[in-house]
């Protein structure tokens, strides 16, 4: 008990009493693995179960967020948008982050970026202000404060760490799971989950090739949330868990594949990694996921394969497991779902020197002319330089696509488009041209061939 010896409010008592009992708590699990501590938290004055829970379950950073006001990259919600030169909005911080990694693309479209300037989007910023200061969640100064981590933080997380390390599958499930859920919170919940040692626990579990895939979700759920800091990177990396993972996806369910994705796509920063990556076997189940995922994995699948393909010898790799059907599938489907992916990646791998032959099989001349007529500007750009690639390859897909009307939707983009597409379309028109005046001359040379032999002299007749 502490006495109020020097004045103190009975508040300021009070609120110290409670601090101290929390602080016992935590030594008496920490020293003697009190299995009572969650009776012991629930009888607390500090906390009733209920309120126990809201720690676990609620999601801090972004509940009941509007999508449009959470960042593509960190998925928090913006405090200073800006617009980059792909026509995108980013969160300051993070997006000059990915530039000074030395990323010249756009994180969503996957568009190279032609500068690296950023402007404030005063409209979204206002907006998110308004909607803050709504829901009350404004602070003095504007800035949503930061969640830190309290006592209980480390109560229950010690807790969860003690569940990963038991032999029980319920335990291990519970404490993955439960991790998961925190992990989602922050940057500082995830830089202390890792530092209370979360992350082998996690790659162990899936090393065990546990049959059950709820664990195995949870487990890879909550590495993907680890793995928005660089140094929970550097750390499941350096767990080998890169070969972990990709093993979980090949073998793994559906979902658990997915998740992988998401991860290697996290993980595939710099050259190091994305060697290692398509070393280890990561190509294939990705390649896999573009034809079996539901969309939100497709999706996932892609943009790891992006990031993997800045490494070239990665392109090869995915050529042998037959990446150019699966997008190709992509590109033919009504809905077009996946048709801005299925273009950048095609786009990427273009200039393969196995690229063009493994295109013509796939007869690809009708849909890349179809979206050059009909697709996004950003589409018709990725479109012509693919046909550009195949026809300079296999000049016969030239009569073929100057039958399909290509000429006519070349002229538009030359005009209109970017100075890519421009410049695409405008080699493109003059490849045909070239190949068309090539084939007149031809005919006319065979003309005359022909005509020269039909004259032959007559043997006389002996009278």
């Amino acid at each position: 008990m502490v006495t109020n010896s020097g004045g103190d409010p009975p508040e300021k008592i009070e609120k110290i009493e409670k601090l101290l009992m929390v602080l016992k708590l935590v030594k008496d699990f920490v020293q003697g693995g009190n299995q009572s501590l969650d009776k012991s938290l629930s009888e607390s004055p500090l906390v009733d179960i209920s309120a126990r829970q809201g720690i676990i379950e609620t999601n801090y950073d972004n509940k009941a967020t509007p999508n449009e006001f959470l960042c593509p990259i960190s998925l928090q919600l913006m405090q200073d948008p800006v617009i980059i030169a792909s026509g995108q909005t980013f969160d300051r911080t993070s997006i000059e982050t990915w530039m000074h990694a030395g990323n010249e693309f756009c994180p969503t479209t996957k568009q190279i970026l032609t500068n690296q300037t950023l402007i404030p989007n005063f409209a979204l910023r206002s907006l998110i202000t308004q909607w803050r200061e709504t829901n009350g969640i404004k602070s003095r100064n504007g800035v949503i404060p930061p969640i830190s981590r309290t006592p209980m933080d480390y109560v229950l997380l010690y807790k969860y760490i003690q569940q990963l390390k038991s032999n029980g599958l319920h335990q291990q499930r519970t404490g993955a799971g439960e991790i998961s859920l925190l992990s989602r919170r922050n940057s500082e919940i995830r830089a202390a989950i890792a530092e209370a040692g979360a992350i082998p626990l996690l790659l162990e579990l899936l090393e065990k090739k546990i049959r059950d895939p709820l664990t195995q979700e949870y487990a890879l759920i909550a590495l993907l949330n680890l793995s928005l800091c660089d140094a929970n990177k550097r750390c499941i990396v350096s767990n080998e868990g890169i070969p972990i993972i990709i093993e979980v996806m090949k073998s793994g369910s559906v979902e658990s594949c997915e998740h992988g994705a998401a991860i290697l796509f996290s993980l595939a920063v710099n050259d190091d990694r994305r060697f290692l990556i398509g070393s280890l076997g990561g190509i294939k189940p990705l390649v896999w996921l573009l034809g079996n995922g539901t969309e939100r994995g497709q999706k996932d699948a892609s943009n790891a394969l992006y990031n993997l393909f800045l490494y070239k010898s990665n392109i090869a790799k995915a050529l042998r497991d037959g990446i150019v059907t699966e997008l190709m599938i992509h590109l033919r489907e009504p809905q077009g779902r996946m048709k801005d992916e299925a273009l950048v990646l095609l786009d990427m791998i273009k200039g393969h020197h196995d690229a063009a032959d493994v295109l013509d099989a796939e007869d690809p001349v009708y849909d890349l002319v179809n979206v050059v007529w009909t697709g996004s500007p950003l589409n018709q750009e990725n479109a012509a330089s693919v046909l550009l690639q195949v026809c300079s390859k296999h000049p016969k897909h030239l009569d073929d696509a100057k039958k399909f009307g290509v000429e006519r939707y070349l002229v538009n983009l030359k005009d209109y488009g970017s100075d890519r597409g421009k410049k695409k379309a405008r080699q493109l028109l003059e490849m045909i041209t070239a190949h068309t005046k090539q084939r007149k001359r031809a005919r006319t040379e065979t003309n005359v061939g022909s005509g020269s032999g039909s004259s032959r002299p007559q043997r006389m007749r002996n009278m």
